[in-house]
């Protein structure tokens, strides 16, 4: 996947260059860890920070800070990875010489790896197979001493299962069949198109605005007094 995302011009700069410092931002948390571990086989680094949460008030910042400095002053290399830029250090991420968007694993990268687990090229295999997976439940499809299909097998039933509609959500009315929803309703339907699009391999997950704020004044009815939405979140 980092060598996929990588050009050829930075392929150069990093075999050449013993100084390069380089950001990649991972598809999501999971994806972390594991791309922090492949880049070790890209070279040699002085200074590798990765993190897939938010810096804690209990970790002192300037600490992190001063390591990746002193590594930038003696001229050594850099690797950050997350999957949010605002999770690493301001002066990591501004002197990048190369910043990798690493996207999901596609199909020809899952087909590969395929191969390298069980020695064969998988004959048939959905396009999108693994859309929505994550790191885990990719590595647990494709295991080593299994047949290329089984794998893609695996592949399909992960997905699936992932996107079952639970069973408490049964009585739910749809979407279509709800009225006087305004605004809300318009964010709800775009919400499904781009989740429908995401899952069928059109959309990147990251493209997805996922957050709303819904603020309105109800009645309570002990009271009969109008109430602040903030109050009624709050209660909630």
């Amino acid at each position: 996947m980092i060598r996929q995302a990588l050009s050829p011009e930075q392929a150069l700069k990093l075999r050449r260059d013993r100084t390069t410092s380089v950001i990649i931002r991972a598809p999501s948390a999971d994806w972390v860890a594991p791309l922090s571990k492949a880049a070790n086989r890209l070279g040699g680094w002085k200074f590798v920070h990765h993190t897939s949460e938010p810096p804690r008030k209990t970790v002192r910042p300037d600490v992190v800070a001063d390591q990746l400095v002193f590594a930038l002053a003696i001229g050594g290399r850099i690797l950050g990875v997350s999957q949010n830029l605002d999770y690493l250090p301001t002066a990591m991420v501004a002197s990048a010489d190369i910043l990798l968007k690493i996207e999901a694993p596609d199909d020809d990268i899952l087909r590969q790896a395929i191969k390298m687990t069980t020695g064969r090229m998988p004959r048939t295999m959905p396009a999108g197979v693994a859309q929505g997976l994550d790191y885990g439940e990719v590595c647990g499809a494709i295991r080593s001493g299994s047949s290329a299909k089984a794998c893609v097998d695996r592949l399909i039933a992960a997905r699936q299962a992932k996107s079952k509609t639970s069973p408490d959500l049964a009585d739910v009315p749809a979407l279509e069949h709800l009225h006087g929803y305004g605004a809300a309703m318009d964010w709800a339907q775009a919400l499904v198109a781009d989740i429908d699009a995401w899952r069928a391999g059109k959309l990147h997950f990251s493209a997805i605005e996922r957050t709303v704020v819904l603020a309105s004044t109800v009645t309570s009815p002990a009271s009969r007094s109008p109430q602040s939405a903030a109050q009624q979140v709050v209660r909630a």
